[in-house]
């Protein structure tokens, strides 16, 4: 039965090169540190536990019905829509009292 076999070396395939990406955002969850993966458009990619929790929250960072990520203080979100991710992060920090760190992946 070749096609079986074959079905079997593609689910095999999709499943080791999914395994890292998986494998990274499960090390994601456990970090106390709220982490947001945004790719160059500012679309949310994953976020971790605690960024959840932050979010959830409500009065630093939200999403809107689109999965668009705000920052709740209308100048940090402003820098934020702009992809002024260094502005908006060290505003939203300071209002929350926390440390950031930026990475760029681009």
């Amino acid at each position: 039965m070749p096609h079986v076999q074959r079905a079997v070396d593609l689910h095999r395939r999709h499943s080791a090169n999914r395994a890292p990406g998986l494998a990274a955002r499960a090390s994601l969850d456990v970090l106390p540190t709220a982490v947001w993966l945004l790719d160059a458009n500012g679309a949310l990619h994953h976020a971790n536990l605690a960024a959840q929790r932050l979010t959830q929250c409500g009065t630093v960072i939200a999403l809107d019905v689109h999965g668009q990520l705000h920052a709740c203080a209308a100048l940090d979100d402003r820098r934020l829509q702009q992809n002024d991710r260094r502005g908006a992060a060290r505003g939203i920090a300071a209002r929350c009292g926390c440390r950031y760190r930026l990475h760029d992946a681009g």
